[in-house]
């Protein structure tokens, strides 16, 4: 069950549960200009119009982070699993033929370049995929390394990521 936090004054209050936050509501404790937020939320959202938080995965495009081991303006609530996420990806024969050109003559490989920051940006998307199956809205102490694995005239790059998943408190009320 996903807690829920109250903002009354710019004061967050919480954790409560749907139940909960549904009697302090009915009891009158909760002003109508008090803002809430559960994790998956992206920002803090008007308690007037509440929506019942379902699902526990969060949404990969809001997960954040990060390769320190805290965030700069959240707390952590609590650290869940280690994340990880690989890639692999095949170079083209003409991307390899501009590498193999480029070894010889030296100078930058634009082809690799491409392909690394391809290989980079999917593994990261597939790290936030795994911390929000986890339900997790945060990952610290990200990790990356690199690997060429070649053979048989093929070349294959393989990329890692590792991490924490965690749950963060509210973020700052706006």
């Amino acid at each position: 069950m996903k807690k829920i936090y109250v903002a009354v004054d710019g004061v967050a209050q919480g954790p409560f549960s749907a139940d909960e936050l549904s009697l302090l509501w009915r009891a009158g404790d909760i002003e109508p200009s008090a803002r809430y937020w559960y994790r998956g939320m992206p920002t803090w959202s008007d308690v007037s119009s509440f929506v019942s938080p379902t699902a526990e995965a969060i949404p990969s495009a809001l997960v954040v982070l990060t390769t320190a081991d805290r965030f700069a303006h959240r707390e952590i609530e609590t650290e869940r699993v280690i994340v990880s996420a690989e890639c692999v990806l095949g170079l083209n024969w003409w991307d390899d033929l501009k590498m193999a050109v480029t070894d010889v003559a030296g100078g930058r490989s634009e082809a690799a370049q491409r392909a690394m920051r391809a290989a980079r940006q999917t593994c990261l998307d597939e790290l936030r995929r795994e911390a929000g199956q986890h339900g997790a809205d945060g990952v610290i102490g990200v990790r990356l390394t690199h690997s060429q694995i070649s053979g048989q005239n093929k070349n294959m790059l393989l990329v890692a990521a590792t991490g924490t998943a965690v749950w963060l408190g509210p973020p700052e009320f706006d």
